[in-house]
C-alpha cells in the first residue's frame, strides 16, 4: 500500500526515522530522499575503530611488515603480489570515497558461481573491490580470479566456518560493506540504489531480502506482510564495516560458537547483533534480483540437522542471549522505495 510517510536521515537510535507511525497490517512504501549525514554525530568515532583494529592486527601476529598483496590469509598474511614484490610497513588504510563500496562474497567450491559473480559485478563502477572469502582448508586458493579479475581479493581462512563471511578485513577501504553469495544477481544500479539508502542510516543494515524472526520462530517471505521483518538476509544486504569488528567481539562468542556448530544462523546473527548495538532493526529496499542457483544454498546439507528447526531455534535462543534485558524492538512495517 502507499502512505505519505517520509523517511528521513538519522544516526541516533532514538530519533525516529518516519514523519508519522507507519504500523498497520500490510507493509507501506516509503519514499526516500538522500540527505548526508553529519558526521560531527558518528555513532562510531573512527578513533574507537582504529583503536578496536590496532588490537585485532596486533592479535594476528607477524604483521610488521608485508608485501603489497592481492591475497589475505588469516591469521597470518603471506604474500605475494603479481606486479610487486617490495615491502611496506602495513597500515590501515584511509577511506578511499564515499561513493563507493566493498563486496564480501562467500563462495565454497562453487568455481563457475564464483567465475560469473566476478564477471558480473567487476563492471560496477561504484564497487571498489572484491573480497573473496575463502575457508577450503583442503584447496589452495585459486589465484586465476586476481588475474582476470583486477578488483578480486582472496582472504584466506584456516578453515570452513561461516562467521569468517563477517571476519574483520583490515585492508578495507570503503565504509559500506555489501555481503553477498556468488548465486545472487542484479544489476550495478540496483545496488547503487542500496548504497544511497545505506548512506542516509549508516548505522543500520539495508537489504533486499527480508524476513522475520519472532517468538521463537524463524518466518519465511510469504509471512512478511503480516508479520512485518526484522532480518535482511546477508545474502545481499549492506551494512557499515566496523560491524565486521563487531561480530567477533567476545562478548558474542556464545552466537558465534551456536554458528559454528549447527553451520547456520550466521546472517540472523550479524542482523541481531546490528540491532543489538543499533537499537533498530533493518530496511528493508526491494529490488529485482536472480538467484542463479535454485538447487540450494552452500551450506543447506542435513548433516546439521533440520534447517528451519535450527534457524527456529537460533531465532529462539540469540532473542533471549541479546535482548533478553532490553527487550526487541517491534518489526519494520515499511520498505524503500523511488530512490
Amino acid at each position: 500500500m502507499k502512505k505519505s510517510c517520509n523517511f528521513r536521515t538519522t544516526i541516533r537510535s532514538s530519533d525516529p526515522l518516519l514523519s508519522e507511525d507507519c504500523s498497520e497490517s500490510s507493509i507501506d512504501d516509503v519514499s526516500f530522499q538522500f540527505h548526508p549525514v553529519d558526521k560531527s554525530l558518528s555513532w562510531f568515532s573512527h578513533s574507537s575503530y582504529w583503536f578496536i583494529i590496532s588490537i585485532l592486527l596486533v592479535s594476528l601476529g607477524h604483521l610488521s611488515q608485508t608485501d603489497i598483496t592481492k591475497v589475505f590469509s588469516f591469521p597470518i598474511l603471506p604474500i605475494q603480489h603479481r606486479n610487486a614484490t617490495h615491502s611496506v610497513d602495513l597500515y590501515i588504510p584511509d577511506i578511499v570515497s564515499e561513493d563507493s563500496y566493498s563486496i564480501i562474497v562467500n563462495s565454497f567450491r562453487r568455481r563457475k558461481l564464483l567465475r560469473s559473480f566476478l564477471h558480473h559485478y567487476s563492471k560496477c563502477e561504484k564497487v571498489h573491490l572484491i573480497y573473496i572469502c575463502w575457508s577450503d582448508s583442503e584447496r589452495e586458493p585459486e589465484t586465476w580470479v586476481l588475474e582476470e579479475f583486477p578488483k578480486a581479493r582472496l582472504v584466506r581462512y584456516p578453515k570452513d566456518s561461516l562467521n569468517y563471511r563477517f571476519h574483520p578485513i583490515p585492508a578495507l577501504q570503503t565504509e559500506a560493506v555489501l555481503s553477498a553469495d556468488d548465486d545472487i544477481r542484479t544489476e550495478c544500479k540496483n545496488m547503487d540504489k542500496l548504497h544511497e539508502v545505506w548512506r542516509s542510516t549508516p548505522k543500520l543494515m539495508v537489504g533486499a531480502i527480508p524476513r522475520t524472526g519472532v517468538k521463537a520462530k524463524y518466518h519465511r517471505k510469504y509471512e512478511v506482510s503480516s508479520l512485518g521483518y526484522n532480518i535482511v538476509l546477508t545474502k545481499f544486504s549492506m551494512f557499515h564495516r566496523n560491524y565486521l569488528t563487531s561480530y567477533f567481539k567476545s562478548d558474542y562468542d556464545f552466537i558465534r560458537n551456536r554458528v559454528e556448530s549447527i553451520m547456520n544462523c550466521e546472517d540472523i546473527a550479524m542482523n541481531f547483533i546490528i540491532i543489538r548495538e543499533s537499537g533498530e532493526n533493518p530496511i528493508w529496499v526491494p529490488f529485482d534480483l536472480e538467484d542463479i542457483n535454485m538447487g540450494g544454498g552452500i551450506h543447506l546439507s542435513g548433516a546439521h540437522g533440520n534447517h528451519f528447526e535450527n534457524r527456529n531455534k537460533c531465532v529462539e535462543d540469540f532473542t533471549t542471549f541479546l535482548f533478553n534485558k532490553t527487550g526487541m524492538p517491534q518489526t519494520r512495517r515499511w520498505k524503500i522505495t523511488n530512490v
